[in-house]
């Protein structure tokens, strides 16, 4: 309170300042002795003249001269006359000068005390304002850690509330929200060794530690299908808190904007348990998803993400849509494992894309999707069929290590810069047909052990194939489409 006592003092200081008019000119009186010396001396001239006049006679050339002496004497004392009515009004007018001050002087200390009053008024009010958002936001963060499922939904709400009306916190309560999510969660039907809630025990004091641990015996165990309520209970609270997010994430098009849409958000969900997650249409800038766990079914169709998104070491235990996802940063899928059929159709990474061990259970799609800045597949597991069809690699790809165990298709695939296929393996049929390899282009050491299929392939750079396995008859069929002599290759 201090800095608003000083801005409703500095008002009056200034007031204090202005009630000090600038100087103005001032009147001087007439001198005493001009009109001492004055009207004697005019008494005395008209004296004079009519002594003259009645004492003895005068010619006529005298008396004009008195004539043109009085009308001067006349025209001096008009010209006296009006040099006082002069002075009278200038004094009548700096009069009205100096209450016309005054009036200003005062309506101006008015505004400025009235002015301070104002900003006195927006003070206490802010600050009404700053204890209420706090008051609100501490009260849903402790129901956020409630034991009851029905109070943390209240909690999540509240915050919520809080947000939406003051988009400066809306950060803030994203990452509580986040938090929130990043706690220890256990599925139903899975074994749990804590309440659940953002609250975790304690650190044990010295009295706890030294105390017997008889008072934990005591207590029975919560029966199974106690956890097991609390647990899907926990599940649709959780639920909540992922369409909090996601509800205020979707802006909309430019035709139909969306008014609860929170722009320029990052989401922290590292370690998460996250179900049926639906991200898609979403605007984020930095997602960072690292040991996420995403359980059911995830959809990323159509996010934009503006900067980084990390999903290094997340799994994926049900389908993953990415189909025209925007990476605008470097993305990491660096060991993340993917069970279920994965799509990242028409997806486009703007920068560095990691997916160096990660794991693909079933299918994977890339068809149509872009690569702009160097894009790793080193030491990929895809267990199933692979879709590159149409895929575009504008920088780096390496491709080393990796293992396709089904189908692989990179047919009318363009690849701009260097790629390495340098100790891949290809366990059945692999499609290269009308591909386009503009750079360094290597598959030493790679095998392929089904039919392979290199029709219109164009090699614009240099090709290795150094001690590459093919299948039956394929190193001819190699060379034959690369135009040169026979690869070097061995059968496997």
């Amino acid at each position: 309170m201090t800095g608003l006592g000083d801005s409703i003092q500095a008002p009056t200081a200034a007031a204090r300042e202005l009630a000090e008019p600038p100087p103005r000119p001032a009147l001087r009186p007439i001198p005493r002795w001009v009109i001492a010396a004055g009207v004697p001396a005019m008494m005395a001239v008209a004296a004079g003249a009519a002594w003259l006049l009645l004492g003895r006679g005068v010619t006529r050339d005298q008396l004009d001269a008195l004539r043109t002496a009085g009308a001067l004497g006349i025209g001096f004392g008009g010209a006296v006359g009006l040099w006082l009515a002069v002075r009278r009004q200038r004094s009548t007018e700096l009069d009205l000068l100096q209450k016309y001050e005054a009036h200003e002087l005062a309506v101006r200390v008015a505004e400025q005390n009235q002015a301070a009053t104002d900003r006195a008024a927006a003070h206490a009010e802010h600050d009404a304002r700053e204890r209420r958002l706090t008051e609100l936001y501490l009260k849903a963060v402790e129901q956020l850690g409630s034991d009851k499922a029905a109070v943390r939904h209240g909690g999540l709400y509240a915050l919520e509330r809080v947000a939406q009306n003051n988009p400066d916190q809306r950060q803030t309560i994203v990452d509580v929200v986040c938090a929130y999510l990043r706690a220890p969660y256990t599925p139903p039907g899975m074994p749990t060794g804590r309440k659940l809630g953002v609250r975790r025990p304690l650190p044990a004091s010295p009295v706890t530690r030294a105390a017997p641990a008889r008072s934990a015996r005591s207590a029975p165990p919560a029966p199974a299908w106690s956890r097991d309520d609390d647990a899907r209970q926990e599940r649709e609270v959780r639920l909540t808190a992922q369409r909090l997010l996601t509800r205020h994430l979707r802006s909309g098009d430019e035709n139909h904007p969306v008014a609860t849409f929170w722009d320029g958000i990052s989401l922290d969900l590292t370690g998460a348990t996250l179900i049926d997650f639906d991200l898609q249409h979403c605007r984020v800038d930095d997602g960072r998803f690292a040991g996420t766990r995403f359980t059911g079914e995830t959809t990323f169709d159509r996010a934009k993400f503006a900067r980084d998104a990390g999903f290094a070491g997340a799994s994926f235990t049900g389908h993953a849509w990415f189909a025209g996802t925007r990476f605008a940063g470097d993305t990491r899928f660096d060991g993340a494992r993917f069970t279920e059929y994965t799509m990242f159709r028409k997806a486009k990474f703007a920068g560095h894309a990691g997916f160096a061990k990660a794991e693909f259970a079933e299918d994977a799609d890339f068809e149509d999707t872009e690569f702009a800045g160097e894009t790793r597949f080193d030491d990929v597991k895809f267990d199933a069929d692979t879709n590159f069809t149409r895929a575009k690699f504008t920088a780096e790809t390496w491709y080393d290590r990796a293992r396709f165990a089904g189908e692989a298709d990179f047919g009318a695939a363009e690849f701009a810069r260097s790629v390495g296929f340098d100790d891949a393996r290809f366990d059945d049929d692999a499609w290269f047909s009308g591909s386009k390899f503009a750079g360094f282009t290597r598959f030493d050491n790679a095998r392929f052990a089904g039919d392979t299929d290199f029709a219109g392939v164009r090699f614009a750079g240099e090709t290795r194939f150094t001690r590459t396995e093919f299948a039956a008859d394929s190193p001819a069929e190699v060379s034959r489409y690369l135009g040169t002599a026979e690869p070097q290759a061995r059968r496997p």
